[in-house]
């Protein structure tokens, strides 16, 4: 609506809001048109314009609101009752008629863009806003019952579990939790061999899991999701390389138990420096993207040859998930298993760290 100056009882500026609601015919979609649509207030038009779209009876239809009043003056008093505030579009389909995804915005171009392609398959965007936002609310039967424009669109987002996959959640027992630092710090060669390979092998089941869905798929998507898993069951040997170099070298067996020991020890004094008594403070349990990030460098950053140091390893988990601790895990293991193996040969500067941002070097150092 607009706005009004009235009369006022004394000296201040008085404005009443004029309420306007203006409902149209329905859109003509057929072939292309451009054409405008007067509204209730006199200078307010929609602008329309359809275009026919690839799939079958289609159309990509834009509407805009415009403003084409004219002021005599172009004073302060006679431009402000001239602008429209709040307003607003919606638009509801007619019978026989359904509002359709848009299609995508960008050109696919290589296997990221194919795998974005793939992950939010079922993502639709059905509007979008020009200078503001969208917004469209759907029926039972998961088609759009209206759609509209908002300055502040909202949207529910899924959060990430650092529990992982329910496949994940045997990794805990009774006689052996390979999520506890305190456990695999005591843990025997022996137990190090027959434990550690859990983690893969429930990995694997999830892979396992995936191949299932493969058939749901379009032949293109079906093509990067296997691409996506060759991946993923590469990830998942070096899983088993990992625990393998650690089980089959005592030294190695060493290293990684003193670096479970040390975070355990630097665990219990955060949360000692955080004021938590002594009775009341936790162990440390690994979360298993963090035993899986450590286990998946393991054997590359011990074996000067291996073919892994080739790979950049990408370790992503939103913030505050424990990133800094899965790293300095695998920094602890390389220092101890660098002098257990080669003595004072393995001294020195082994690792190189960069924070792009003073306030997070300081935040993770403090």
């Amino acid at each position: 609506g607009n706005h009004r100056p009235q009369e006022p009882e004394d000296d201040s500026n008085v404005w009443k809001r004029v309420q306007a609601v203006h409902r149209t015919e329905p859109i003509q979609c057929e072939g292309s048109r451009t054409y405008a649509v007067p509204t209730a207030v006199q200078g307010i038009f929609l602008d329309i314009r359809a275009v026919p779209w690839a799939e079958a009876g289609a159309s990509i239809v834009t509407i805009t609101l415009v403003n084409r009043i004219a002021v005599s003056q172009p004073t302060r008093t006679n431009l402000e009752e001239a602008t429209i505030f709040q307003a607003g579009i919606r638009i509801y389909p007619c019978s026989g008629t359904r509002v359709v995804p848009r299609p995508p915005r960008t050109l696919v171009t290589n296997d990221d863009d194919r795998s974005s392609e793939l992950l939010y398959r079922n993502v639709h965007e059905y509007a979008v806003g020009h200078t503001c936002g969208a917004d469209w609310e759907m029926d039972e039967s998961g088609e759009v019952r209206t759609a509209s424009t908002t300055w502040m669109p909202t949207a529910f987002v899924s959060a990430t579990s650092a529990d992982g996959h329910t496949l994940l959640q045997n990794l805990r027992t009774e006689s052996a939790n390979i999520l506890s630092a305190d456990w695999l710090s005591n843990a025997s060669d022996k137990d190090l061999a027959k434990e550690l390979p859990r983690l893969s092998i429930a990995y694997q089941a999830w892979i396992d899991l995936q191949r299932e869905k493969l058939q749901t798929l379009e032949p293109e998507q079906r093509a990067i999701a296997e691409k996506n898993l060759s991946r993923c069951t590469e990830v998942c040997q070096r899983l088993e390389r990992g625990s393998q170099a650690i089980a089959q070298n005592p030294n190695l067996a060493n290293a990684f138990r003193l670096a479970n020991r040390a975070m355990a020890i630097q665990y219990d004094w955060a949360s000692g420096r955080q004021g938590v008594a002594v009775s009341d403070r936790q162990p440390l349990l690994w979360r298993p993207f963090q035993l899986g990030f450590i286990l998946l460098a393991a054997e590359s950053v011990i074996n000067p040859d291996s073919d892994e140091r080739l790979v950049m390893d990408l370790l992503w988990f939103p913030t505050g998930g424990g990133k800094t601790e899965a790293y300095l895990a695998l920094v602890a293991f390389l220092a101890f298993g660098r002098r257990l193996l080669h003595g004072d040969a393995g001294a020195g500067v082994a690792v190189v760290m960069r924070y792009t941002l003073r306030l997070l070097t300081l935040q993770q150092f403090s």
